[in-house]
Parts: C-alpha cells; structure tokens; sequence
C-alpha cells in the first residue's frame, strides 16, 4: 500500500514536473505545436471579381535542429513553410523557407503570447498574399504581390463559441491584427500605402479554427483581396 502511493506520489511529481517544462518552454494551449494534428481548411478567395473556393492543408512537423536552435516547421498547402520556435513568453515566427534554405527573419515576430488576456497588444509580422497586380499595369512576372508588414495585434476574447464543419468551440480565442506599409511599385516611385486586417479565431488545444483577411491598396494598380477559412476537420 505503501509503495503504491509512493509511486502515485512520483507519478504525479513528475507530470507536474512536465507539465512546468511544457509552460516554460512557450508551447501555448491556442498554438500547439509538440500536439499538432494536421488540419484541413476550406478557403475561399475574392479578388476583384472573382471568387475561388479552395481546400488548404497545414501541418507542423519538428522538433528540428537548424543553425544551432530548435524549431517546427508549418507547412501551408505545400507552397511554402515558416519557421516556429517557442520560448517562455510565447511561439515566434523566426523565418521562412522560400527556396529550400531556411531564411532567419533580423527579428522574431511573436505569432501567439503562452497565456493570452484580453487587452493584450503586441508586434507581429505578416506578408500581403492577396493583392494582385491589375492586367497590363505593370510587367510584372509575378501576378501576386508579397510585401511584408508590421502588424498591431490584439487579443479581444477569450470566452467565444464558434461553429466550423469540425465540431463546435467553446473557449475561443479572438485576435484582431491591423498593419500598414508603404512601397515603390515597380516603376511607380511614389510611396503605395498597403493595409492588411485580419481576425483569427483559435480553440484550446486544436489552434487555428477560422480566420477572416481583408488586404487594400491606395493605387489603382493593384486589385484587393479577401479570404476567409474555417476548419474543415483536423486528425
């Protein structure tokens, strides 16, 4: 009897142990990344007058050891990855990996804080996917524009319910990001203002559920985009 609660005593010693190793590590309950399950998206596209409806795969894989650290990768739909790492105060976007070599961003761009409230801010990153260049307005060999952009988010709740065709979710995260850059355009050299806003929702333990994105341009040479995803099923 004795020994039995020794060993339930060292069992539960060493899941608190864990348990504190995981929280320290940054792996937050909203962004798994050790835990992650593949997860299916349906997407649909507007851009100008066309709408397209598409299905997107996302799956993080890692640990892996790359330039001296650890970090998973996520794949999006098989056109490119991100470079993720965690660390005490949250999961990072350290970097991509546009032509099969990792590329390190000069700074961390902070994807999820380890415990989100309400009214918290922070920096973040991201990079317009949805414009388009208009036809003939410029020779351009990519019809798609990509221009990163520093963003603003902010966590307002975290006590939703949200309905996606992989089940109903309760104890949902809410994050609203907001970001503006401005750029020269190919032979235009004016400045350009790009905006990007988004809303993402995130379930504990699952991540990413659904996500609205809305990109805009002060010129007439590029055509606004909107997307909107919802999780479609993750195993």
């Amino acid at each position: 009897m004795m020994q039995q609660r020794f060993l339930g005593l060292a069992l539960l010693f060493l899941a608190g142990v864990l348990l504190a190793a995981c929280q320290q590590a940054g792996d937050s309950a909203y962004l798994p990344l050790v835990d992650y399950r593949v997860h299916t998206y349906d997407v649909r596209v507007s851009q100008g007058d066309n709408t397209q409806q598409q299905r997107q795969v996302v799956e993080i894989t890692g640990p892996h050891e790359a330039d001296g650290q650890t970090i998973y990768l996520r794949n999006i739909g098989g056109r490119y990855q991100q470079a993720l790492t965690r660390e005490a105060d949250g999961v990072y976007l350290i970097g991509d990996i546009p032509a099969q070599t990792l590329r390190l961003f000069d700074e961390p761009a902070l994807l999820m804080p380890a415990e989100p409230a309400v009214g918290d801010t922070w920096q973040g990153l991201d990079y317009s996917r949805l414009l388009e260049w208009r036809k003939h307005a410029l020779e351009h060999a990519d019809k798609s524009l990509h221009k990163p952009i520093n963003m603003q988010f902010e966590c307002v709740a975290t006590d939703e319910t949200v309905n996606t065709p992989a089940g109903r979710f309760h104890d949902v995260l809410r994050i609203e990001g907001t970001g503006e850059g401005r750029f020269e355009l190919g032979a235009v050299r004016d400045l350009n203002r790009i905006t990007i806003a988004v809303t993402h929702w995130y379930a504990p333990g699952v991540g990413l559920i659904k996500s609205e994105r809305r990109e805009s341009s002060d010129t007439g040479l590029l055509i606004a985009g909107e997307e909107k995803r919802v999780l479609q099923r993750y195993e």
